[in-house]
């Protein structure tokens, strides 16, 4: 599991790129990163670095996140806005630690550790 720093020194490399919500495509281009959030064209509300960590430090803890974590990972619907494009970055910035998944069946979408880096932090 990387640290707050490493975290956010990959999710810094996105500056300037498009990056896609998983379900539903939808272009975000990432303006700016600063040291406390993310800062996306269109968008007022903005992922907070201490948001994205937590999301990150749940994703290792439980292997995946859906739409319907959000509320239990950070305790208000406020976090709702931003957990689709949360989501989006982390796929965007650990290509090789994070898929993302659509789940038909149950109309869910969300991303999850690849196999090999689940099982490498496990237990």
């Amino acid at each position: 599991m990387l640290s707050e720093e490493e975290l956010w020194s990959r999710i810094k490399n996105l500056e300037g790129k498009t990056i896609y919500t998983i379900k539903q495509r939808r272009r975000n281009h990432i303006l700016k990163v600063t040291d406390w959030e993310v800062i996306i064209e269109g968008r007022r509300t903005r992922p907070s670095r201490k948001y994205i960590y937590n999301v990150y430090r749940y994703l290792h803890k439980h292997g995946e996140i859906t739409k319907d974590d959000f509320v239990k990972i950070c305790g208000n619907e406020i976090c709702k806005k931003v957990g689709r494009i949360t989501m989006a970055i982390l796929a965007s910035a650990l290509p090789d630690e994070v898929e993302a998944f659509t789940c038909n069946e149950r109309g869910l979408s969300g991303i999850r550790l690849k196999k090999q880096k689940k099982d490498r932090y496990a237990g």
